[in-house]
């Protein structure tokens, strides 16, 4: 029975040291799962904190849109203006190219009507 109290004895011991070491074991993974969720919990922050960057960055990207479309708006009005004045310098440069060559007909016409007399009363005159 001793024997069997010393065999029991050294079981128990056996057992108590396993137990101790798995309670050390479990404190580990315990400390390894609390790094893990606090690792976790920081990263969930900084996605949080990305998520919140890009949806400003998308924002201002929108408002900056919107700004160029106005100001391409306003460009095209500007476009559309000059085209127009352009349109009307150009009607204006025809008429007064066509009154320069009726101008220059007639110039023509006078001048050629100048020499024709002068011969003539050169040609009377001897």
């Amino acid at each position: 029975k001793t024997d069997e109290n010393k065999e029991m004895a050294e079981q128990l011991k056996d057992l108590t040291k396993k137990n101790d070491e798995m309670k050390m074991e479990l404190e580990d993974v315990k400390l390894e799962k609390a790094e893990a969720d606090e690792r976790v919990h920081l990263q969930a922050g900084q996605l949080d904190e990305m998520e919140k960057r890009i949806e400003e960055a998308e924002e201002r990207h929108k408002e900056e849109n919107e700004e160029m479309e106005k100001k391409l708006e306003e460009k095209k009005g500007e476009i559309a203006e000059v085209e127009e004045k352009l349109c009307v310098k150009t009607e204006k440069n025809e008429q007064m190219a066509k009154q320069m060559d009726r101008a220059f007909v007639t110039d023509l016409v006078l001048y050629a009507y100048v020499c024709v007399s002068v011969l003539a009363r050169i040609f009377y005159l001897f």
